[in-house]
């Protein structure tokens, strides 16, 4: 799974996690758009995901993507717990809608963390080891 993913499975899912508390204090009216506090929450968590993805994973696309994904359930979890919405037509929709703005969200910081690993030198960073093939055609012949 580490390998598909870029990162093992419980990072990607400890990145997702880590955007969820906004989406609870948001739909509780406790943060607002607008203030340094909601950009606090908006913004440090999607910098962290982008920086992991930098420095640690063998692959930040699908990393942040996965990352993405989780964030995008929590969304749902969030918002059917929490947010004020009657009507099983406007539940639904507002979850397609938030699986499909975790994923946007995944697909950006991918993105990012992409471009940033094409301009950076390797150094610093964990590198993609490739792993010996096995078998018969692994063995060079002579």
């Amino acid at each position: 799974m580490t390998e598909k993913l870029g990162l093992p499975a419980i990072t990607v899912v400890g990145l997702g996690l880590l955007a969820a508390p906004r989406v609870v204090l948001h739909d509780l009216d406790l943060i607002h758009e607008g203030t340094f506090v909601n950009a606090l929450f908006v913004f440090v968590p999607l910098l962290i995901w982008i920086a992991v993805a930098v420095w640690r994973s063998t692959n930040p696309f699908v990393s942040m993507l996965a990352a993405g994904g989780v964030y995008g359930i929590c969304l749902v979890v969030g918002h059917n717990l929490f947010a004020p919405v009657d009507g099983l037509f406007l539940r639904a929709a507002m979850s397609v809608s938030s699986i499909f703005t975790g994923i946007a969200v995944g697909i950006v910081c991918g993105a990012v963390a992409w471009g940033i690993r094409r301009v950076l030198p390797s150094s610093g960073r964990r590198a993609a080891t490739p792993r010996p093939a096995a078998g018969p055609a692994a063995t060079p012949k002579r």
